[in-house]
């Protein structure tokens, strides 16, 4: 592997742990930074998961067995989170 391409994997690790550090304990990711730890798009766990899990696909090997695990625990979480709004009754219609 040449050097610049190490580098640009380390860097795309370091990126991917820092997106993981704003997941709430719930599963979602917030819209904006600035409202962590409060996430307002009840969708943007799935939109996430879909960008996590091809990153875990195409790039797992180059990931490391660290940052793999907690992707996958982040897709976990993001899972069980989306299972529990499927769940919840809609509002009635006003």
């Amino acid at each position: 592997m040449s050097e610049k391409k190490a580098e640009s994997v380390l860097e795309g690790r370091d990126l991917l742990l820092r997106l993981l550090a704003f997941q709430t304990p719930e599963g979602n990711f917030p819209t904006y930074l600035h409202d962590f730890p409060r996430a307002f798009d009840p969708m943007l766990g799935l939109k996430m998961g879909a960008v996590l899990l091809r990153a875990l696909r195409d790039c797992g090997s180059l990931l490391g067995s660290g940052v793999k695990q907690a992707v996958e625990t982040a897709l976990q979480k993001i899972l069980v989170f989306t299972e529990g709004r499927r769940t919840q009754k809609p509002l009635p219609p006003i």
